[in-house]
């Protein structure tokens, strides 16, 4: 069954507008896609997951080992604790009934079923986010910043603190107060909104 396409606003609201926590959210998205996963998860659960893995391998609190030796569940399960503190800002949504609705339709999973639903994901897209979950994060800079963040990351590079340098095309000049935000929402609609839209059924065990 289809569900909605997440808008802008809805994404600012679960981060309260909180630069920082939406920053995560847009960085793990684009490090660690979720497009075989989606159909498998509600959509809290992979916005927690992204934001979530992203604090983890930013603060180097996301083990190699742990990742090579852990299933898929529980590296979920980790993640997800650290992520939904990020993203779990929904008051205004519940007090917006538009929002409402459309949120519960972005989570169509009820139930104990996570554990499930994760092992209905084939074993190659799971070890194939593990590898990627392995890799140092992004350092990303505005468009603006590119050329001269390129010159000096190049001795960062080689102490191996981070993968890539990664050009915000989106925001091309330093953005004015109160654009941040809204711009890195706008860029994780898109992300979501290209993933397959039909979620795998309910799975109650209930």
């Amino acid at each position: 069954m289809p569900r909605p396409k997440p808008t802008k606003q809805l994404l600012i609201d679960l981060v309260n507008g909180y630069q920082r926590n939406i920053e995560k959210l847009h960085h793990g998205l684009y490090e660690c896609p979720l497009t075989y996963f989606y159909g498998n998860l509600n959509f809290h659960e992979a916005l927690a997951f992204a934001a979530g893995s992203f604090k983890l391998r930013e603060e180097k609190d996301l083990d190699a080992d742990f990742i090579k030796n852990a299933d898929i569940y529980e590296i979920f399960k980790l993640a997800n604790k650290k992520g939904y503190p990020l993203t779990n800002h929904s008051n205004s949504i519940s007090q917006k009934s538009s929002f409402k609705t459309k949120f519960e339709r972005l989570n169509p999973f009820e139930g104990n079923t996570f554990r499930d639903r994760l092992y209905n994901v084939p074993k190659d897209d799971s070890d194939l986010l593990k590898k990627r979950l392995e890799k140092r994060v992004n350092k990303y800079v505005f468009g603006c910043q590119f050329d001269s963040e390129r010159i000096k990351m190049n001795k960062i590079f080689n102490n191996g603190e981070f993968n890539e340098l990664v050009n915000l095309w989106f925001q091309q000049k330093y953005p004015k107060r109160g654009k941040i935000v809204p711009a890195y929402a706008s860029q994780i609609a898109k992300m979501i909104s290209g993933y397959p839209d039909e979620h795998k059924g309910q799975l109650s065990l209930f």
